[in-house]
């Protein structure tokens, strides 16, 4: 929401008064802009989708040949070439096979280390992550819920045979569906009602637990 963005960005730099609460998108983009024409400013846009998100809010941002600078973070290296034609993106190396294993094993022993029987299927879950922190973080959040038997183990790593995709954030989506699969019934149900908000806002968590009461998603206690 480019407004509810503006506003943020302003309480940051200038705090928020009941005045500007009440202007129009446009106004807070020339607002924003009159704050930032006489200032060394960074800004930083982290998990850019798309160049529209860009588009919306380039023109709050004056150039003032002062040294300030525009950071933006995509997954997809599309969208930095279409901000920008001429930039030389900086990719960012994935986690090594040893990374992300490491990443993974700290997840769910909290430095304990693995025991032996898991070890290697571990590792070859970690490596089944190509490199991708976010997936090695889902995976390990996926594992917490499981059995730290073997064999309960070796089915998440079967389910995560993804040796022909190589589109990553298709691999990514397949490793966010895995988590919902393996919830359990129950909160699968409580997991879907979330979709009645609206995304990307605060979601009052008393007014959830009413919601799934109203539903019967959860049984209330005394």
């Amino acid at each position: 929401d480019t407004r509810e963005l503006l506003l943020e960005i302003l309480s940051g730099i200038h705090g928020l008064t009941n005045e500007v609460h009440q202007l129009s998108k446009e106004e807070l983009k020339s607002k924003l802009r009159q704050c930032l024409m006489k200032n060394k400013y960074l800004i930083v846009m982290d998990n850019v989708w798309n160049v529209e998100a860009w588009s919306e809010l380039k023109n709050s941002f004056p150039d003032s040949i002062n040294g300030s600078r525009i950071l933006i973070m995509s997954c997809r290296s599309d969208v930095a070439l279409q901000i920008e034609p001429d930039c030389d993106p900086n990719f960012l190396r994935p986690f090594s096979d040893y990374e992300s294993w490491k990443l993974l094993e700290e997840k769910i022993f909290q430095g304990e280390g693995c025991p032996e029987e898991l070890l290697l299927v571990g590792e070859q879950i970690a490596q089944q992550c190509k490199g991708l922190p976010l997936s090695v973080v889902v995976v390990a959040g996926l594992l917490e819920r499981t059995e730290k038997r073997k064999e309960c183990w070796e089915k998440v790593a079967e389910s995560l045979s993804l040796d022909k995709m190589e589109d990553l954030e298709a691999r990514c989506m397949k490793i966010l569906e895995l988590s919902y699969r393996y919830l359990p019934g129950y909160l699968k149900a409580c997991f879907l009602y979330l979709a009645v908000f609206i995304e990307d806002r605060d979601i009052p968590v008393d007014k959830l637990i009413k919601f799934w009461l109203a539903e019967g998603l959860v049984q209330g206690t005394r």
